[in-house]
Formats: C-alpha cells, structure tokens, sequence
C-alpha cells in the first residue's frame, strides 16, 4: 500500500514553506484561541493552544513568544524547549553559546510577526542569535529593555542570547573570529500605494516582514547580505509557494551561484557583502491568498565551513476582482494565410489578414496578459513581440510579424560516426535553440571509446571525436546540455581493477579534458545526470561498496563536490535516474530490493542537501523497475515504471506524480488485455505537459502505446496505439523513446519488425499538441538489411527534433524541422 506520510520531502525549505498551512502544524484541540493558557510538559519545555485571537507562551526561564491576533488562522501549538537536540552546530568562530531554546512548529511562517522575548538575567551587552533546521546561528538584532531582549520574527526554530562576543588578546589573527552573518531582504511596489507594511521592524537589519498587496502591483525584492570576511562568492535563491492554490507547488524563482562578494560592502564595516535585485513578481487578482517568498543566502567559509541564512517573507494578496477591463490588441504583419492567436491560454482570435487585431474578451484592469501563437498559418513561421505583460490600460502593442516558411519533415537520416569499426548506444540532448549533441561508444580495433558530435542548429554535424582517453573499455554514455549549450557527458570506464565513472565537458566550444566523478575502489555503472538552469550538474550511479549502494555526486561551478551515499543501504540497488528542476532542486529514484522483493525508492535534494532515502511504492509482485522519472519548472515531477502484476512473465506501466512536496497515487496505463508491458520512457515539459510511451505483448506481437497527461489536469481517459496503422510488429522487444516540446507537442521513436523482414525498422509518430491527435507513422530510414540496435529522440524548443540511432554497427541520426 503506497505510504503517504513516508513520502514528505523532509528539508528545511520545504518544511519552512509548507508549515504556514499552519493548521497542519499545530493542534485543534484544548483551548478554543482566546489566548491561551501554559500547560507544562516536562521539564524545561512548555507547549501553549494559541489561536487567532493570539495570546502569550512563556516558555523554561521566562522564554516569551508574544502572538498578536491574526498571525494564526487556526488553533496551533506553539511549543518551547530548553534544548539543543537538533539545533545547528555551534560555530567554532564565537567564543560562547548560550542556553538554547527550540520553538515549535519549526518552519512556521506567522502571518503578522511574533515577538520573542529573552530574559537578560544581568548580561551585560546581550546579542541574541537564532537558527533554523538547515541555517547556520545568525545574530539578530534586538530591542534591549524591561529586563528583555526582544526580536520580531515571522519564522523560527532555536534562539539563545549571550553576552556579545570578543576575541581574547593575544589570539592568532583569524578574520572570521565573533562574526555573524547578517542580512534582510526589502520588498518594493510599482505602484508603491498598493503594498503596505504589516510588520514594524526594520527588515534590512532584522529579517522579518509581512505584507498585504490591495491592489495589482509589480514587487521587487531586494536582498543584502554581510557574509563571513572569508567568504569569496556566495548562493542566492529565492522560492514561492501560494498557500491558498492546490495542488501546492515550490517554486523556484531565482538561483545564482557564484555571485561576487565585496568587502566592506555596508558602509566600510566588517564582512563581505552585497546586494541581489531578485526578479519581478508580478501580482493580480488572480493570486489571491497567502504568499510565503524565502531567501536563501549561502557561502563557504575560507576554514571550509559550509553555512546559509534564511529570510521569510509573508505576502497577504488582497487585490479585488476588477471592475473595469482593459482590451487586448495589436497589430499582424506578413500573413499569407488564417492564424490563431491565444490571450492567456484561452481566448482564440482567428486572424485572417494583415492589420490591426483585438481580442474580443477583455481582462480586468491590472490583470495579466499573454498572447501566443495557437495554430499558425500553412507554410508561416510567426513570432509574437510586446506579447505579455500587466494591462493596467488598454493594450495595442502585440506584435504578430510571420514570415515564409516550410512546414517541418524529417529531413533523412545520415551517418554521424567515421569510424571503420562498430558503434552503439547513442544518447542525444538539445538545448532550446535546437543545437544538440550525440555521445555514443565505438570500438578502435582494442576498446571502446567515447565519442560525440555537435549539430549546429539548421546545420550539420561536426567532426565527431573521442572525448576520454583512458586505457580500458568506456561504454555506455549519457548526455545533458544546460541553458547556455554547454554540455556533459558521463560513461563507465573500465580502468584499473575496478569500472569507474567519468565525465567531460563541452564549453567554449570545445570538450575538456575528461575527468573522475568518483573515487571508490568498489564497480561502478549505470551513470545517469541531469543539468539545471545555471549549469550545475548533478549524477547518480550504481557502486559497489559494502553492497550494492547508489551513489551521486555534484558539480557545481565546474568542480565535482564529492560522492556520497544516495540509498539507505537497505539491499541492493540499481537502474538510477535523476530529474532536476531548473532551481537546482532534484529527485532520484532507482530499485532497490527490501526484504526478499524489489520497491521503487527515491530521494529528493532541496538545492542544498539531501533529504533521506525512502520508499516510493510498497512491491507486492515479484518485479518492479525499469524507473523513469522527468520533472516540470513548476516543481512538479512524474516518475513511471514497470511492475509485475501477479501473472508469469507479466508486468503493467504506472507513474506517480510529485507536487507541492508530496507524492500522489499510483496510475495505470498499460492495457487490461495485455500480456506484459515494458520498457517506459517519459518526457515533460516546462509546464508539466507530459507523454509516456511504452511498448506491450498482445499475442505474437509487440506494440507501441503513449498516454498523455496536461499540467494540472488528469491523464487522458484511454491510451493510443501508435503502430496501428503499421502491419502488426513481431515478437522482437526493439527500443523506444519519447521526447515533447515547449506546447506539448511530442515525438515518439521506436523500432519495428514488419512480417517476414528478419530486422527492424526505426519509425516515428510526432502528436500535434494543437490539434490534439497522434499523425501517422513515418519511417525515418531505408536501410533494408539491418536492424534497429538502440534509438534516442530530443526536441528543442521550437519543436524540431533529432533522433539518434545504431543500425549496422554505425550512429546515424536524422533531423525534423
């Protein structure tokens, strides 16, 4: 039975953004929220029912944490703690560390911003410092006064306060002795009237701040930051979750690495600092709720001490439905024919001639507007300018401009290798220009060797070459390219007394040299990777090491970080596939048997570490694997696999669907009436669109199905045959493969015997994601004496494709646009 509750993604950030649904953090039991009355637990902890009315906790020592009325919704238990147990690591740079005290729930977002308050107990010149689960001790600054040092947060976990801190005379020179990163994050409004302060605080030196938007308005966050003098680049990220839309979805606006530190930056003091302008939110009516934004601030100390600091901010969007509309319009040029343009995903306008154009629905004044292309007209190519935006007045810039073009074909196949000797196991990636790379492994008359080949968008390939140069077999390669076309490749190399893992590099136009992604001394296999938004890539294989392990490792900044255990050890493990979201964050699943019988596993990467590794689906067959997973911008990821379904020899395609920090429940999509379903590949699109493909035994044949699923929609009621219209294949297995664009239009692979050929052909189906329907087969090569030995497919972003394959001991790829 799947396990719900095991499949929460266990981080800080996650756990942060997730517990403002601050009913499910707290009780609803005991007192009805008229304030509240102390109930001691144990001693030195002390746990309070407060409620939207607020009340007053006062915690072992006389802790305080004051809650006016409205920073709860409902009733929650507000618990403190005289204990360490949990709490970050002191740092070794400050001479002392108070009486700790941990605050429950950890991670909660208040609405309006609490106060806590710290009994001085005669310290002379207190500092307080508070933590979170996943950030370093951080001095805040407080208000001194009544005997108490007061600080107004909006979030928390542990805090203590102390005497300030001083280095002892004579003490080696160190320049990040008694520091304590600092920072804040200010929010501004375009127009300024429609936000308002809900806080007091000065957010620039304390990190608090709720807010409530009245009206549609851009906001710019801004956030600065006084790091560890040590300290050279730092992490910036900036996340979102919408509390009040379903399904929950953390998104991940903003991630920076390597951002320049200056020092000296506030004013000539101590530190080194600067100041990230995030990227524009842009709010309406149509995002009404409960905003949370969190901003992470990371670096590396010069002692290798690794550390982050977190700001919470709480948006209340309270912006009326409009009472007036704005219209949407624009002007067409170079049209030849009827197109179909698109405001906001929904209201089509046919256009039919050069000129001026409106959309006939309006939107509310101050709403967003986003014009797209919906079908474009026969043999036209069209772009849209000035095509989004917020329409406070009316709007008459939307550009439409087409030109001549060819609708797309597949332009026929060709050798992409240039050796006399055999090659196999093609992989094929493109960036969103549509510039791809092809690696694959080929035989030298002694070992096989890692090659690859560029193809220049609207060109050809290059000169394929070897990119490794160890002395043993390399075989199996994968291939990732990141937004700016730089790619990376991972293999198996038998060097040595064990195979290892190594990768190399394509930027600058040019490979690097290859390099170790591991260092164990146990066999490793089966590398898979995945790349997000900044190029920072992350890998995962296979690894023996006191057992069948899953191992991963990251590259970021172009250095890999090191290996580490990404299973549990709980027996052996294999197949290991990744998906990364463009934030950085990641998935990993693989198989991995448990007690006598396999079960899917994953484990999930926050974009700063690892949560644990879990089960994703309780077996009750004897087989499960063949996991698949790819993941959306929106934070959302679908994972499919092939599992036994109690018959011989029998097995069914399912998928799981991660969002909002949770999984959903297992799906069917493999026929009733099938003996057997295999090999399932997925492929996703930014906005979450999704196509599975797989292939299923009916009798004496193999056939070829795909099953689509829209972003926040369910999956399609029935399944396509895609081979229909072909002679019913044999019972060779062949390979498969499926790749979708930016609309959701997708391209399907797959090889195919037709009866009495004694090999395969390589056959493609391309869905139209406007007229929402599969288009025939197409045979994509014409070689009537070998088989298909493997195949791969990759789309860009304009929707051409590139499909790779090995046919005669030879790479051959061919080109749809």
């Amino acid at each position: 039975m799947f396990d719900l509750s095991r499949a929460r993604l266990r981080s800080f950030v996650l756990s942060l953004l997730a517990c403002v649904l601050l009913s499910a953090c707290g009780g609803n039991s005991g007192n009805s929220g008229d304030g509240g009355s102390s109930t001691p637990e144990a001693p030195g902890s002390v746990s309070v029912v407060i409620g939207p009315a607020g009340g007053t906790v006062t915690g072992p020592d006389g802790v305080q944490v004051l809650i006016p009325a409205g920073a709860l919704r409902t009733n929650t238990t507000i618990g403190i703690a005289r204990t360490r147990a949990g709490a970050p690591a002191p740092d070794a740079m400050l001479a002392t560390q108070g009486t700790v005290y941990e605050f429950t729930p950890h991670g909660i977002a208040f609405e309006v911003p609490v106060t806590v308050r710290y009994p001085l107990a005669g310290l002379a010149s207190p500092e307080v410092w508070m933590a979170s689960a996943d950030t370093a001790w951080s001095q805040i600054e407080a208000i001194i006064g009544g005997g108490f040092a007061s600080v107004e947060r909006n979030s928390f976990s542990w805090g203590y306060v102390v005497t300030a801190c001083s280095i002892p005379a004579n003490s080696p020179p160190n320049p990040d002795g008694c520091f304590s990163p600092r920072g804040g994050t200010t929010l501004a409004a375009n127009p300024a009237n429609a936000l308002t302060r809900i806080s007091t605080s000065n957010a620039y030196i304390n990190p608090v701040g709720t807010f409530r938007v009245d009206a549609a308005a851009t906001l710019t966050f801004s956030t600065h930051y006084n790091l560890w003098p040590s300290c050279s680049n730092a992490r910036v990220t900036f996340y979102r979750r919408q509390l009040d839309k379903s399904p929950l979805v953390l998104e991940t606006l903003y991630d920076a690495q390597n951002v320049g530190l200056t020092q000296g930056f506030f004013n000539g003091q101590r530190g080194a600092g600067g100041t990230t302008v995030l990227p524009n939110v842009n709010l309406s009516h149509l995002d009404r709720g409960r905003h949370v934004y969190a901003v992470y601030v990371a670096c590396q100390r010069g002692d290798g001490f690794q550390a982050r600091y977190t700001d919470t901010i709480v948006v209340n969007v309270e912006v009326p439905t409009p009472t007036t509309t704005q219209t949407i319009g624009g002007n067409v040029s170079g049209l030849t024919g009827p197109v179909v343009m698109r405001n906001n995903g929904a209201d089509d306008l046919t256009v039919n001639a050069d000129g001026a154009f409106t959309f006939a629905t309006p939107v509310g004044t101050g709403s967003p507007y986003n014009v797209t292309v919906g079908t474009p007209p026969a043999g036209q190519i069209c772009s849209v300018q000035n095509g989004s935006g917020m329409a406070n007045t009316d709007v008459n810039n939307v550009a439409l401009t087409c030109s001549a073009g060819s609708a797309p074909t597949w332009r026929g196949e060709g050798l992409i290798d240039n050796s006399a000797f055999a090659a196999y196991n093609p992989k094929v990636a493109t960036d969103a220009q549509g510039n791809a790379f092809a690696v694959w492994m080929q035989y030298d008359g002694t070992r096989h060797n890692i090659w690859a080949s560029r193809y220049a968008t609207g060109g050809s390939w290059g000169t394929p070459q070897a990119i490794e140069s160890g002395n043993g077999n390399a075989e199996y390669p994968e291939i990732a390219i990141d937004p700016a076309g730089n790619a990376t490749a991972i293999w198996t190399q038998h060097d040595g007394s064990a195979p290892s893992i190594r990768s190399a590099t394509y930027t600058g136009g040019a490979w690097g040299l290859d390099e170790a992604v591991e260092s164990g001394n146990g066999a490793a296999s089966a590398p898979h990777l995945g790349v997000d938004a900044n190029g920072n890539v992350l890998a995962v294989w296979v690894q023996q090491d006191g057992g069948t392990r899953i191992k991963r490792n990251r590259r970021v900044g172009g250095v890999w970080q090191g290996e580490a255990n990404l299973d549990g050890g709980v027996g052996p493990a294999g197949a290991p596939r990744v998906a990364v979201f463009p934030g950085g964050n990641a998935i990993a699943v693989w198989q991995q048997e448990q007690g006598g019988t396999y079960h899917l596993f994953h484990n999930v990467f926050n974009g700063i570490g690892w949560s644990s590794a879990d089960r994703l689906f309780d077996n009750t067959t004897s087989y499960i694997g063949e996991p698949r997973i790819a993941a959306s911008d929106g934070g959302t990821a679908i994972v499919v696999w092939a599992q036994g379904n109690g018959g011989t020899a029998s097995s069914d395609v399912l998928s799981l669907r991660y969002a909002g920090g949770l999984w959903g429940f297992p799906e069917l999509h493999s026929a009733a009436n099938a003996q057997s379903a295999f090999d399932p590949r997925i492929a996703t699109n930014a906005n979450g669109q999704t196509m599975v493909v797989w292939r299923e035994s009916h009798g004496d044949t193999i056939q070829t199905w795909a099953k689509r699923r829209m972003p926040d929609g369910a999956w399609d009621a029935s399944a396509v045959r895609l081979d229909a219209p072909l002679v019913d294949a044999s019972t060779s297995r062949g390979v498969v493969d499926v790749a979708i664009d930016v609309i959701g239009n997708a391209m399907a692979v797959w090889s195919h015997n037709l009866p009495g050929q004694p090999h395969s052909d390589l056959f493609a189906a391309r869905y139209d994601a406007n007229a929402l329907q599969w288009a025939a087969p197409q045979r994509i090569e014409n070689n009537n004496a070998d088989g298909i030995n493997s195949c791969a497919v990759a789309m860009d972003a304009n929707g051409h494709a590139i499909a790779v394959w090995d046919q005669a001991a030879s790479i051959w790829a061919n080109v749809f646009r």
